[in-house]
Order: structure tokens, then C-alpha cells, then sequence
């Protein structure tokens, strides 16, 4: 059995592994940061740590969440590492057998990102796979240094 804090971002619904989850706040003030990624929404202060927050619609559909006063931030720990992660709703915690869960099938557009999938209620729960969203936040993060490293070098 695996325990799973449940979200939702539009109309999908999404899980993380609950032993990943730092803890889940109400909208809070976060910092742009220039030049970033477009997935990655600015930074913000988690109890005295400076913590990206990725915007995981447009990660993994190139379209944008709408942040409001209404959004929950998911604060996510891998090794020494945190996330912070802007979804519509937090809503379940579920225990969920492995019984249940499937591994995703490449054909799933964001199957990359995803370790299991499973289904809760009749509707599709999509399974998290965080260190490979932190995998693909830090290469990108590296491409997108090296990319204006060359530009300053070329541009001056």
C-alpha cells in the first residue's frame, strides 16, 4: 500500500508519493526570476529556503496555470532538494494498493513524468514521478544558463 496526496490542475487529477510532500500551502507571494524557464514561475521562500516553483501545466502541456488566491503550492523534498509546485486543488489523501496502480504507457504524452497511473472513482489518477520532474527542472535550468552564456559571449 502507497499513500498519495491527491491534486487536481484543470481538470486532470494528479498524485504524488505523500513521503515526498513537505507540506501544502494556501497562495503565497512568489518572486519572478528573469530570464527563467517558461515552466518555472519564480522562487519563493520556504521557511528560510529559496524554493523554485514550477508551473506543471505548462511543463507538461506548454499552457499556463492560472495562479490565484484559490491555488494550493505543493512544497515536495527529494534527497536534500525542494520543489514547490502550483496545482488548482489539493483535495484526498489516498492509500492506494499496487494491486491497482499500472505502469503509464509511452503513448501517454507525459509518460516521462509519471511513475504510476491509477484510477480513483471512475476517473484517471495520474502518478508523479519526482525526481525525474526535478531531473528535467535542473538540465533544463542548465541548457537555459549555458544558452545565454553563449549569447553574452557572442552578443557581448
Amino acid at each position: 500500500m502507497n499513500t498519495y496526496i491527491a491534486f487536481r490542475i484543470d481538470n486532470d487529477d494528479y498524485g504524488l508519493d505523500l513521503r515526498y510532500v513537505k507540506e501544502v500551502l494556501l497562495a503565497v507571494a512568489i518572486r519572478k526570476i528573469p530570464h527563467s524557464l517558461p515552466f518555472v514561475k519564480g522562487v519563493m521562500n520556504v521557511r528560510g529556503h529559496i524554493t523554485p516553483v514550477i508551473d506543471l501545466k505548462r511543463l507538461f502541456s506548454n499552457s499556463s496555470s492560472a495562479y490565484s488566491i484559490h491555488s494550493h503550492i505543493v512544497i515536495a523534498q527529494h534527497q536534500e532538494n525542494l520543489l514547490a509546485f502550483i496545482v488548482d486543488e489539493v483535495y484526498d489523501v489516498l492509500t492506494i494498493s499496487s494491486e491497482q496502480l499500472q505502469k503509464p504507457q509511452q503513448t501517454i504524452p507525459i509518460s516521462s513524468f509519471l511513475d504510476f497511473v491509477g484510477e480513483r472513482e471512475g476517473r484517471l489518477l495520474l502518478l508523479l514521478n519526482l525526481p525525474k520532474i526535478m531531473e528535467t527542472a535542473r538540465l533544463c535550468s542548465v541548457d537555459r544558463a549555458l544558452e545565454w552564456q553563449t549569447q553574452e559571449k557572442i552578443y557581448g
